[in-house]
């Protein structure tokens, strides 16, 4: 009888192991594997589709994100991964908005290379640089507009 009341103490006064599991399990985090931009997509949708995803990897993902929205030895992608390393400011800002607060110039495309301007009311206009690579498309550079 003992036995049974220390049993049934130690098992009412100990705590929930896989409470104290899930309080001490570090939060998860959203990362992504693979962002892509695909051949298939005309340069103007694939301009809006890279700004969707560059503003989701500031959001969600960070740094790893967002090098692959971009070619590797892109300045504006230096520009991006040091903001991100240095707790600054993004640098690019007017891209970072959301689509119904910025604005697009008519795309300019030959090939496999395309530009336009985007702006917003708050922000300087910047030019953007994609081109289409085998794999999908990218940001090749960011320039004042």
């Amino acid at each position: 009888m003992i036995f049974v009341l220390s049993l049934t103490l130690s098992l009412v006064l100990l705590p929930d192991a896989e409470s104290d599991l899930a309080s001490s399990a570090p939060t998860p985090t959203v990362t992504v594997t693979e962002v892509r931009v695909g051949v298939d997509l005309s340069p103007s949708r694939a301009l809006v589709a890279l700004l969707k995803a560059r503003r989701d990897c500031y959001e969600h993902n960070g740094a790893a994100c967002l090098s692959q929205l971009y070619e590797p030895d892109s300045s504006a992608l230096e520009a991006e991964l040091a903001a991100i390393a240095g707790s600054k400011a993004d640098p690019f800002t007017s891209l970072s908005a959301p689509a119904d607060k910025r604005a697009i110039s008519p795309i300019e495309s030959k090939g496999g290379v395309a530009t336009a301007v985007v702006s917003t009311d708050e922000t300087q206009p910047v030019s953007v640089l994609i081109v289409c690579t085998e794999t999908g498309w990218v940001i090749r550079d960011v320039f004042d507009a």
